[in-house]
C-alpha cells in the first residue's frame, strides 16, 4: 500500500495523542509509553486534526515486557530440527510467535500449561560461528 500524506491524522491511547502514518487500508501508530498513575486498560481512536475523532473505540491493554527466564537445550546440532523451548514471565499468545537464531528466523507455537514459546531450530551452516537464540 502506498503511504498516504495525512501529517493530522493521529491515535489517541487514553487521552494521550500520538502521529500516524497511513496507507489505503491501514493507519500505524507508535504507542506511548504506559505511565505507572494510567490504568493498563485505554480506549484506542484515531484521531484527525486533534478534533475529530473516529467513531469506532478499541481497547487497548499494556502489558508487562516478557522476560525470558530459561532456554533449553542451550546447545543444538547446527543441522537444526531440534525442537528449542523457551521459558519466561509475561509470554502470551498474541500474534504469530517465533524465535530468532542469529540472522534465521523460525515459527513456534505458544504451549499455555507451560507458559512457553517451543520453536524448530533452522540448520546454520558452521562459518556463522557462535548463534545467539532470541525469542
Amino acid at each position: 500500500d502506498e503511504l498516504l500524506e495525512h501529517s493530522a491524522i493521529g491515535c489517541l491511547f487514553g487521552h494521550r495523542s500520538v502521529p500516524a502514518t497511513v496507507t489505503r487500508s491501514v493507519v500505524k501508530c507508535m504507542t506511548p509509553p504506559w505511565e505507572p498513575q494510567t490504568p493498563r486498560n485505554v480506549t484506542l481512536t484515531v484521531n484527525l486534526n486533534g478534533m475529530e475523532f473516529s467513531k469506532n473505540v478499541l481497547n487497548f491493554e499494556y502489558i508487562e515486557a516478557p522476560r525470558v527466564t530459561k532456554i533449553h537445550p542451550v546447545y543444538v546440532s547446527t543441522s537444526g530440527g531440534t525442537h528449542v523451548v523457551v521459558s519466561g514471565v509475561n509470554l502470551l499468545p498474541m500474534g504469530r510467535v517465533s524465535c530468532r537464531f542469529g540472522n534465521h528466523q523460525t515459527y513456534g507455537y505458544f504451549d499455555s500449561t507451560l507458559i512457553s514459546v517451543a520453536c524448530l531450530t533452522p540448520s546454520i551452516d558452521q562459518r556463522e560461528g557462535e548463534i545467539y537464540a532470541y525469542p
